[in-house]
C-alpha cells in the first residue's frame, strides 16, 4: 500500500513535469508537426526512465494524454482523431508516440531480458512466475514445462535440476528459497 502512494506521487511529479515542459514550448509558434516533434523529443523523454521502473497508474495515464493532446491544438477541440495522430505519416498520422503502450513495453522489456536462455536464473523466472507471465509471453511459459504454483512431484524434480543449471552455470551454491 505505501509503495502505491509512492508510485503515484512520483508520476504526478512527472505529470506536472510534463505540463511545465508543454506550458514552456506553448508560448512560441511552431507548426503542428513541430509540436509533435517537441513532445516526442523532448517530453516524452521525461518518462522513459521512470516508466522502467514502475508502472503508470490509470489516472496518470489519462491525465498525461489530456495535457499532450491539448498542446497542439491550443485547449481547443481536437482536429483530429487521436487514434490518427498516433499513426506514420503515409497513413495520413503524425506519429506521435503511443505513449501507454510504449510504456508497458518498456516494463516488459526487463522480463524478457530475466527469461533470456543466455541468463543462468531464466529457469527460476519460468519456474516461479510461469503462470504470471503467460499472458505476455505465451510460448515462453507453456504448460509443457511444470511451474511452481502446481504442486505434484514433477515440479521439485524440475525445481532441484533448475537449482543444478544454475550452480553449474555461476559455478557456486545456490540458496534454497529466494
Amino acid at each position: 500500500m505505501v509503495w502505491l502512494r509512492f508510485t503515484r506521487v512520483t508520476w504526478n511529479e512527472k505529470v506536472d513535469l510534463v505540463e511545465a515542459r508543454l506550458k514552456d514550448f506553448g508560448d512560441r509558434y511552431i507548426s503542428l508537426l513541430g509540436k509533435v516533434t517537441v513532445i516526442n523529443r523532448f517530453v516524452f523523454p521525461l518518462l522513459w526512465y521512470p516508466g522502467t521502473v514502475l508502472a503508470a497508474p490509470e489516472g496518470v495515464l489519462v491525465r498525461l494524454e489530456r495535457a499532450v493532446f491539448r498542446f497542439p491544438w491550443k485547449a481547443k477541440t481536437d482536429l483530429v482523431r487521436r487514434k490518427v495522430v498516433y499513426q506514420v505519416p503515409r497513413q495520413g498520422g503524425l506519429s506521435l508516440v503511443h505513449f501507454p503502450s510504449k510504456l508497458r513495453f518498456l516494463l516488459t522489456k526487463c522480463v524478457c531480458s530475466a527469461v533470456d536462455r543466455q541468463m543462468p536464473f531464466a529457469y527460476f523466472v519460468r519456474y516461479r512466475g510461469g503462470l504470471s507471465f503467460r499472458w505476455f509471453f505465451p510460448t515462453l511459459f507453456s504448460n509443457s514445462v511444470p511451474h511452481s504454483v502446481l504442486s505434484d512431484e514433477g515440479n521439485n524434480t524440475y525445481y532441484v535440476n533448475c537449482r543444478g543449471r544454475f550452480a553449474v552455470q555461476c559455478g557456486g551454491p545456490v540458496p534454497g528459497h529466494f
